[in-house]
């Protein structure tokens, strides 16, 4: 669900001439953080136990939501603000 409201979110907020550089830019962060934190998950789990790897996972995504949710810009989006265009058909 997140991956959905981020896409509609970034077709309606960014300017269609920016689109392509802020999608580079959010990919690059996916394939740079997702190999760091597959090659850190291991050893943290056999360094403190699974149990205690995904209640921390858990935690920091938790609090990792709630600090992005603090920011006021982030908690007031709202879509009904948008003038939507029809599109003609044909």
């Amino acid at each position: 669900m997140g991956d959905s409201l981020w896409h509609t979110t970034l077709q309606q907020r960014i300017p269609e001439s920016a689109i392509s550089r802020v999608s580079a830019i959010d990919w690059t962060g996916t394939l740079v953080l997702n190999p760091l934190g597959f090659a850190l998950v291991g050893p943290l789990a056999a360094g403190i136990g699974i149990r205690t790897t995904l209640i921390a996972s858990a935690l920091l995504t938790l609090g990792s939501t709630l600090v992005v949710l603090a920011v006021p810009t982030v908690r007031n989006l709202r879509a009904d603000d948008l003038v939507v265009q029809p599109v003609p058909a044909g």
